[in-house]
Protein backbone atom coordinates (compact mmCIF):
# COMPACT_ATOMS: atom_id res chain seq x y z
CA UNK A 1 0.00 0.00 0.00
CA UNK A 2 0.91 3.14 -0.86
CA UNK A 3 0.75 6.31 1.82
CA UNK A 4 0.42 9.77 0.32
CA UNK A 5 3.38 11.34 3.14
CA UNK A 6 5.96 8.37 2.78
CA UNK A 7 6.94 5.15 1.39
CA UNK A 8 8.68 3.08 4.13
CA UNK A 9 8.83 -0.17 2.05
CA UNK A 10 10.77 1.31 -0.62
CA UNK A 11 13.08 3.67 2.13
CA UNK A 12 11.31 7.00 1.29
CA UNK A 13 10.87 8.79 4.19
CA UNK A 14 7.89 10.86 6.21
CA UNK A 15 6.94 14.20 3.90
CA UNK A 16 9.09 16.70 6.53
CA UNK A 17 12.35 15.02 6.46
CA UNK A 18 12.13 14.44 2.20
CA UNK A 19 11.16 18.00 2.28
CA UNK A 20 14.46 19.04 4.42
CA UNK A 21 16.58 16.78 2.90
CA UNK A 22 15.89 18.45 -0.39
CA UNK A 23 16.40 22.13 1.27
CA UNK A 24 20.49 21.42 1.70
CA UNK A 25 21.34 21.81 -1.55
CA UNK A 26 20.90 25.64 -2.95
CA UNK A 27 19.59 25.50 -6.62
CA UNK A 28 22.42 27.69 -8.15
CA UNK A 29 24.95 24.70 -6.63
CA UNK A 30 22.85 21.93 -8.04
CA UNK A 31 24.14 19.94 -10.94
CA UNK A 32 23.32 21.87 -14.18
CA UNK A 33 21.28 19.15 -15.82
CA UNK A 34 17.75 17.78 -15.79
CA UNK A 35 17.66 14.44 -14.38
CA UNK A 36 15.29 11.52 -15.05
CA UNK A 37 15.39 8.26 -13.15
CA UNK A 38 13.20 5.17 -13.90
CA UNK A 39 12.28 2.36 -16.21
CA UNK A 40 11.46 4.35 -19.35
CA UNK A 41 14.45 3.08 -21.80
CA UNK A 42 14.06 5.31 -24.33
CA UNK A 43 14.80 8.48 -22.23
CA UNK A 44 18.56 7.06 -22.07
CA UNK A 45 18.97 8.26 -25.70
CA UNK A 46 18.88 12.22 -24.15
CA UNK A 47 22.28 11.15 -22.28
CA UNK A 48 25.49 12.62 -23.68
CA UNK A 49 26.35 10.80 -26.82
CA UNK A 50 29.52 9.26 -27.51
CA UNK A 51 29.17 11.43 -30.76
CA UNK A 52 28.97 14.48 -29.10
CA UNK A 53 25.82 15.35 -28.66
CA UNK A 54 24.99 17.06 -25.45
CA UNK A 55 21.24 17.18 -24.67
CA UNK A 56 21.71 18.37 -21.09
CA UNK A 57 20.09 15.81 -19.46
CA UNK A 58 21.67 12.74 -16.64
CA UNK A 59 19.49 9.56 -17.68
CA UNK A 60 19.25 6.57 -15.36
CA UNK A 61 17.62 3.24 -15.25
CA UNK A 62 15.67 1.86 -12.21
CA UNK A 63 16.28 -1.83 -11.69
CA UNK A 64 13.61 -2.56 -8.51
CA UNK A 65 15.17 -5.88 -8.12
CA UNK A 66 19.05 -4.29 -7.41
CA UNK A 67 17.34 -1.91 -5.31
CA UNK A 68 15.55 -4.15 -3.80
CA UNK A 69 18.99 -6.03 -2.46
CA UNK A 70 20.67 -2.80 -2.35
CA UNK A 71 18.12 -1.47 0.26
CA UNK A 72 17.71 1.54 -1.89
CA UNK A 73 20.66 3.10 -1.64
CA UNK A 74 20.98 4.53 -5.47
CA UNK A 75 17.12 5.38 -5.54
CA UNK A 76 16.93 8.48 -2.28
CA UNK A 77 14.87 11.34 -3.62
CA UNK A 78 17.03 13.65 -1.62
CA UNK A 79 20.15 12.26 -3.89
CA UNK A 80 17.65 12.92 -6.88
CA UNK A 81 17.52 16.28 -5.75
CA UNK A 82 20.59 17.43 -6.56
CA UNK A 83 19.98 18.26 -10.16
CA UNK A 84 18.58 21.63 -10.94
CA UNK A 85 16.07 20.07 -13.39
CA UNK A 86 13.33 16.85 -12.90
CA UNK A 87 12.24 14.89 -15.35
CA UNK A 88 8.61 14.05 -15.45
CA UNK A 89 6.93 11.38 -17.48
CA UNK A 90 4.36 8.57 -16.90
CA UNK A 91 4.65 5.04 -17.59
CA UNK A 92 1.83 2.90 -18.29
CA UNK A 93 0.05 3.54 -14.92
CA UNK A 94 0.08 6.86 -12.15
CA UNK A 95 3.51 6.98 -10.62
CA UNK A 96 3.85 8.30 -7.29
CA UNK A 97 7.13 9.70 -7.97
CA UNK A 98 5.09 12.94 -9.47
CA UNK A 99 4.97 14.49 -5.67
CA UNK A 100 8.76 13.69 -4.58
CA UNK A 101 9.64 15.64 -8.62
CA UNK A 102 7.89 18.49 -7.40
CA UNK A 103 9.45 18.19 -3.95
CA UNK A 104 12.73 18.73 -5.36
CA UNK A 105 12.01 22.39 -5.67
CA UNK A 106 13.71 22.14 -8.78
CA UNK A 107 11.80 23.21 -12.24
CA UNK A 108 10.06 20.48 -13.43
CA UNK A 109 10.54 18.96 -17.41
CA UNK A 110 7.23 17.64 -17.71
CA UNK A 111 6.83 15.32 -21.06
CA UNK A 112 3.49 15.83 -22.19
CA UNK A 113 0.70 13.12 -22.04
CA UNK A 114 -3.08 13.32 -22.63
CA UNK A 115 -3.62 11.63 -19.34
CA UNK A 116 -4.17 13.67 -15.89
CA UNK A 117 -4.09 12.74 -12.33
CA UNK A 118 -5.25 14.12 -9.24
CA UNK A 119 -2.04 16.04 -8.75
CA UNK A 120 -1.12 17.22 -11.99
CA UNK A 121 -5.06 18.61 -12.35
CA UNK A 122 -4.53 21.76 -10.97
CA UNK A 123 -0.80 22.50 -12.32
CA UNK A 124 -0.26 25.35 -15.10
CA UNK A 125 2.03 24.76 -17.87
CA UNK A 126 5.01 27.61 -17.15
CA UNK A 127 3.96 28.11 -13.73
CA UNK A 128 4.67 24.45 -12.38
CA UNK A 129 6.68 22.98 -14.63
CA UNK A 130 8.00 23.68 -18.42
CA UNK A 131 6.03 21.37 -20.91
CA UNK A 132 7.92 19.01 -22.95
CA UNK A 133 7.51 17.40 -26.31
CA UNK A 134 6.60 14.15 -26.65
CA UNK A 135 7.67 14.13 -30.02
CA UNK A 136 11.05 16.08 -29.96
CA UNK A 137 12.07 14.72 -25.64
CA UNK A 138 15.69 15.65 -26.02
CA UNK A 139 15.45 18.63 -28.07
CA UNK A 140 12.96 20.08 -25.53
CA UNK A 141 14.82 19.10 -22.69
CA UNK A 142 17.95 20.43 -24.19
CA UNK A 143 16.19 23.76 -25.03
CA UNK A 144 14.92 24.01 -21.33
CA UNK A 145 18.11 23.64 -19.61
CA UNK A 146 19.91 25.86 -21.87
CA UNK A 147 17.05 28.69 -21.36
CA UNK A 148 17.15 28.26 -17.82
CA UNK A 149 21.08 28.63 -17.95
CA UNK A 150 20.69 31.68 -19.31
CA UNK A 151 18.57 33.64 -17.30
CA UNK A 152 20.62 32.20 -13.95
CA UNK A 153 21.78 35.59 -13.11
CA UNK A 154 18.08 37.15 -13.55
Amino acid sequence: MVIFWGWPELGIRPWTQVLEENGRVRWPERQPFAFWKGKRNELLRCNASSSGQEWNARVFTQDWNHAIRNGFKDSRIPKQCNYRYKVYVEGNAWSVSEKYILACDSPVLFITTPFQDILSMGLVAGEHYWPINRDHVCESIKFAVDWGRTGLGQ
